[in-house]
C-alpha cells in the first residue's frame, strides 16, 4: 500500500476523503418520505466552503455558483486564501453547482441538491462525484447518491476508509442524521 502524498503538510487524501463524505450526508440527509406538516427548511443566507486541489490548498482561483443548466447566479474570486462565500440562492433554485477554476487551469465542482449545506469543499473527489452524478443521468439524489458509493468503493480499494472521524460538530444534528 502506497501512502498518500503529503504537500507540504496538506493530508491531501484524508481531507478529500472527509469532503466526499459530508457530500454524501449532505445530499442524503433529504431523503425519505417528506412530511407536509413539517417546517420548511430556510435558505441559507451564503454557500461557503475550501478549495482544495491536486497540490493542496488552492490560492487563486474564480469561482462561480451555476444552477443545473451551467447558467452562472453568483461569482467570486480566491485572492490569497482556499476559502469561498458565495450568495446562496432562493431554496427552489437547488440542484446548484459550485464550480472553481485555478489559476493553473484546474476545474473543480461540488454539487448541492437541497438548501440544509451552507459549507462544502471543492476537491477532486468532489469533481469526480459530479462528473459521474451527470453521466448517470443528472443530479438526482439517486445518482449522487450511486456516483458517492462507486467513489467510496474506488478509495477503499486504494487503502483509503470510510470514517467520519475528524469532521467538526456532530454530523447526526448538522445533516439531519443518518438515513
Amino acid at each position: 500500500m502506497t501512502k498518500s502524498p503529503d504537500y507540504a503538510g496538506f493530508p491531501f487524501r484524508r481531507w478529500c476523503g472527509y469532503g466526499l463524505a459530508a457530500l454524501v450526508i449532505a445530499v442524503l440527509a433529504g431523503c425519505g418520505e417528506s412530511n407536509p406538516g413539517a417546517a420548511a427548511v430556510a435558505a441559507p443566507a451564503t454557500l461557503s466552503g475550501s478549495v482544495i486541489g491536486d497540490e493542496g490548498p488552492v490560492k487563486e482561483a474564480q469561482v462561480e455558483l451555476q444552477d443545473s443548466h451551467g447558467q452562472v447566479l453568483g461569482k467570486t474570486a480566491l485572492h490569497g486564501g482556499s476559502r469561498y462565500s458565495l450568495p446562496a440562492p432562493k431554496s427552489g433554485a437547488y440542484p446548484v453547482v459550485i464550480v472553481a477554476t485555478t489559476a493553473g487551469g484546474e476545474t473543480l465542482k461540488a454539487v448541492l441538491t437541497k438548501a440544509v449545506v451552507t459549507d462544502q469543499d471543492l476537491t477532486p473527489m468532489s469533481t469526480l462525484l459530479v462528473e459521474a452524478a451527470q453521466q448517470l443521468g443528472g443530479f438526482t439524489d439517486e445518482n449522487i447518491a450511486k456516483a458517492a458509493r462507486a467513489a467510496i468503493g474506488q478509495r477503499q480499494v486504494q487503502g483509503g476508509s470510510r470514517s467520519s472521524s475528524g469532521f467538526k460538530g456532530d454530523l447526526t444534528k448538522q445533516y439531519g442524521g443518518w438515513h
